[in-house]
């Protein structure tokens, strides 16, 4: 994998692990959480959401903050990570988001849009996000 991929793959690992902790309030990454995912999302980065709704940064980031230890069982899984296009400082990737809370397990197939930022968290930025639930997946 190129370096602009393998550091997508990192930060997509990495961010998802800090959710989940947000998620679920525990841990370092909880405590933490609302800077690391602040730094992580250029200014103008748009978020997709899997039912429908365009979400800006700061809108996205309100929604994350008041949901710090709103689901204390969360389990988050990426899988299926792969890179879709890639060249010099930026790269688009696709995985597979799996959620698993209240008893319920959810599937998003999401792809992203990432540049190479040495001032990020993970030495990348959250350009664009586009989210779609998987078929049979999607919350009841």
């Amino acid at each position: 994998m190129s370096g602009i991929v393998e550091l997508s793959r990192t930060e997509v690992i990495e961010f998802h692990r800090v959710l989940e902790a947000w998620l679920r309030g525990t841990g370092p990454a909880a405590a933490s959480g609302t800077a690391r995912m602040a730094e992580a999302f250029a200014p103008d980065c748009t978020l997709y959401a899997p039912g429908g709704v365009a979400e800006k940064k700061a809108v996205l980031l309100e929604r994350l903050s008041q949901a710090l230890g709103a689901q204390p069982d969360m389990k988050i899984t990426i899988d299926d990570f792969a890179p879709v296009w890639a060249r010099d400082e930026v790269a688009l990737v696709r995985y597979v988001e799996w959620r698993e809370a209240g008893g319920q397990k959810t599937g998003r197939y999401a792809t992203v849009l990432f540049q190479a930022d040495a001032a990020a968290p993970g030495g990348v930025v959250w350009l664009h996000i586009h989210e779609t639930w998987m078929a049979n997946h999607g919350p009841r």
